[in-house]
């Protein structure tokens, strides 16, 4: 089988968490499909400057345009909906592609007017697809409401290639109740992805002398606030700023922390930072939308607070420092079995077999 896959998203050397998902299905499929052909077409690594970012865009454009034009493939994979949308639509006019579609949070839920616009354009595309892939029941949900005329059967959930099994760890039980407690934060430094709330809410506990330590990770276009917010709340012997990471290092880091915050305000379409914490025993305190308040359940695996408010946030973090050991052990215990629903292996079998349908 000769197979193409399509991202504007995917790691570089410099910029290694850059589309990690979309690497990992693209290894998979090699994996898989050892006896084809398996082609990539990516945007590698994010650039630095628009003129950068515009070159590599016309590159990758005529690159994709070409091969859907001249070659011919039986099965084309495309990783979200807007960016690659404009060479697709293109090539659509001289022949029928077998495209699956893989939507995003992003291409869905778009948050500026180009998105918007290559959205519209994508919209009309999609019915014709083989199959619209989807991280979630929940943004099932979402895609049906966006994108009516898509017919159910050819939506298909699939978690983002599930969780590597080098996360998953489970934890013994713990006796010592005088620990601090290591919260941990893994998700870009961005605007409405809440570090500025896990801070406030730090700092409110900082003055109430309890014992905790934060491990934030990650990058983006607001670092220079995250040091500023660090230094000017006080917090600069509790709050430790490691920055970005390999994306194979993340389960170590896992294994430090007691607890994972997750306090995006943004309508997650999965939330797989907080699936890969619970594979590392690490139950997840989290905003009260998106797919990741189905999968967190209060009390259980972990604690939901009110979206956007960093007080909500403080009494979810006082509740789990404020737990009896036996109960911080249990929550890890079901964060880990919540977990092992999100095994890569078996998610990647299930839409491996999946797309094997689609071409017979």
């Amino acid at each position: 089988m000769r197979i193409l896959t399509i991202s504007n998203m995917y790691p570089s050397a410099k910029d290694k968490v850059y589309g990690t998902f979309v690497k990992n299905f693209y290894l998979d499929i090699c994996s898989k499909n050892k006896s084809g052909i398996n082609d990539l077409i990516a945007i590698k690594g994010r650039r630095k400057s628009k003129t950068s970012t515009i070159g590599a865009y016309i590159h990758f454009y005529i690159k994709t345009l070409f091969d859907l034009a001249f070659r011919n493939y039986d099965l084309i994979y495309v990783h979200t909906i807007t960016f690659p949308i404009i060479p697709i639509r293109i090539a659509m006019i001289i022949k029928h592609l077998p495209i699956v579609f893989n939507v995003h949070g992003g291409d869905v839920l778009v948050h500026n007017k180009i998105a918007n616009i290559l959205k519209m354009l994508a919209k009309p595309i999609l019915p014709k697809a083989k199959l619209v892939v989807c991280p979630s029941e929940y943004f099932k949900g979402i895609v049906k409401s966006e994108f009516p005329n898509v017919p159910d059967n050819k939506i298909f959930v699939s978690p983002s290639g599930g969780i590597a099994p080098y996360f998953f760890k489970e934890k013994n039980n713990r006796d010592n109740e005088n620990d601090e407690m290591v919260v941990g934060y893994v998700s870009r430094i961005d605007p409405g992805k809440g570090w500025n709330l896990l801070l406030q809410a730090a700092a409110k506990l900082m003055n109430e002398d309890c014992k905790i330590r934060i491990i934030i990770i990650g990058r983006g276009s607001q670092e220079q606030e995250l040091k500023e917010s660090i230094r000017g709340l006080g917090l600069s012997d509790v709050v430790k700023y490691v920055g970005p990471i390999k994306y194979e290092e993340l389960p170590l880091w896992y294994q430090k922390f007691d607890i994972l915050a997750f306090p995006t305000m943004e309508r997650e379409s999965l939330g797989l930072v907080g699936l890969e914490a619970m594979a590392a025993s690490v139950p997840v305190i989290t905003s009260n939308i998106g797919a990741q308040s189905h999968y967190v359940i209060d009390g259980q695996n972990g604690y939901l607070f009110k979206s956007g408010d960093a007080s909500d946030l403080y009494n979810a973090l006082k509740r789990y420092l404020n737990s009896t050991m036996a109960d911080k052990n249990k929550l890890s215990h079901e964060a880990y079995k919540t977990a092992l629903n999100y095994e890569a292996t078996s998610i990647s079998e299930k839409l491996y077999t999946k797309l094997l349908s689609l071409m017979q």
